[in-house]
Order: structure tokens, then C-alpha cells, then sequence
């Protein structure tokens, strides 16, 4: 079976776990009260930014733009963790560990989109650097150079 092409961020399944969450955050936040607002706003700004942080993510032109703006959701979404648990702490909000458990799984699902995409840029990366290598007598050591301009001196074999 052929997976289903993806045309669109929000197509995938961590940003649609993402969003059910932060619709749910809002749902459970709305009885903070006055005193807490501070913290709602705060649960609700991390839980929205680590969905904009997704989207924002096909839009950039370079792939380490892609991968940063995929740690800045993460980062969001274990911010809202702390959120959440300090509502749960204060007594505010019911059945606080099911949501936190819930985003604690959502984060290892980016986790491993995030370790994919590290991959794949390693793979390119690699197949892509061109190696020269160059005997340097005077040290007995061979220098390698790759195509963005670092050397390495190696031990050259007897």
C-alpha cells in the first residue's frame, strides 16, 4: 500500500494531533478564572505556537530553516506541558495528566519526524560532499578536504 501523498503541512498526522490538542487546551482552560488568566494565556499561546511553528516549518526556503522551525514546535509543545502541569499543580484543571500524557506523545511522534529529516539532510549531505584527498609528505598525514572548505589531517596508512 502507497502512502498518501502529502500536499500540505497540515496534512500530517503530528500537526493534526497538535491542533486536536491545542482545541482541547482551550476547551479545559476556560475554567482557570480570573487569577489564573495569566496561565491560560500563557497554555494557550504555546499550545497555537506549536502548530504555527509546523506550518511555519514549509514555508522556509532552506533546509535548516525547515529543521529549526520543527525544534521551535517542540520546544512549544513541551512549554505547554509545563503549563499544563502547573494548572494541574494549582488544582485547575481535571484530568491534566491525560493531556500532558497526550502531548508527551505527540512530542515523541515530531521527535521522530524531526530524527527523519536530520537523517535524510545527513544522506544528502553525504552523498552530495565531494572528498579530495592529499598526501602531505612533510607530516605524513593525508588531508581530506570537503567541498565546504574544512580539512582533516588522517594518519596515513604504512
Amino acid at each position: 500500500m502507497l502512502a498518501e501523498k502529502i500536499e500540505r503541512i497540515e496534512d500530517l498526522a503530528v500537526y493534526q494531533t497538535f491542533r486536536k490538542l491545542a482545541d482541547e487546551v482551550e476547551k479545559v482552560s476556560r475554567e482557570y478564572g480570573l487569577s489564573y488568566r495569566w496561565l491560560r494565556n500563557q497554555t494557550l499561546q504555546a499550545s497555537e505556537s506549536a502548530c504555527a511553528h509546523l506550518t511555519d516549518s514549509a514555508y522556509v526556503e532552506f533546509t535548516s530553516g525547515f529543521l529549526k522551525a520543527l525544534y521551535r514546535s517542540r520546544s512549544e509543545a513541551r512549554g505547554t506541558m509545563t503549563h499544563l502541569a502547573s494548572a494541574r499543580d494549582a488544582d485547575l484543571l481535571k484530568g491534566g495528566d491525560s493531556l500532558i500524557g497526550r502531548y508527551e506523545n505527540a512530542v515523541a511522534e515530531l521527535g521522530r519526524l524531526i530524527r527523519h529529516v536530520e537523517e535524510a539532510i545527513e544522506l544528502r549531505s553525504m552523498s552530495t560532499r565531494s572528498l579530495h584527498l592529499k598526501k602531505d609528505e612533510k607530516h605524513g598525514a593525508t588531508t581530506a578536504a570537503v567541498h565546504h572548505g574544512q580539512a582533516w589531517a588522517l594518519p596515513v596508512q604504512a
